[in-house]
């Protein structure tokens, strides 16, 4: 397995927003070698996502 397969990194950046009178966390995942962004709105995307990511699968 190479190195690219074995190591995640990622720049983690949260803000509140304000959304009809309620305060809202907002979440944004960047990769800081292809600069590539994905937001979410909730912490639970976020761990999904992340769950997803790092999936080991045997691929033997």
């Amino acid at each position: 397995m190479d190195r690219k397969k074995k190591y995640r990194s990622y720049l983690l950046r949260l803000w509140l927003e304000d959304t009809n009178g309620k305060q809202v966390w907002r979440i944004s995942l960047e990769n800081p070698f292809s600069r590539e962004r994905r937001g979410f709105a909730t912490l639970k995307d976020l761990l999904m996502y992340l769950e997803r990511q790092t999936d080991v699968k045997d691929e033997s």
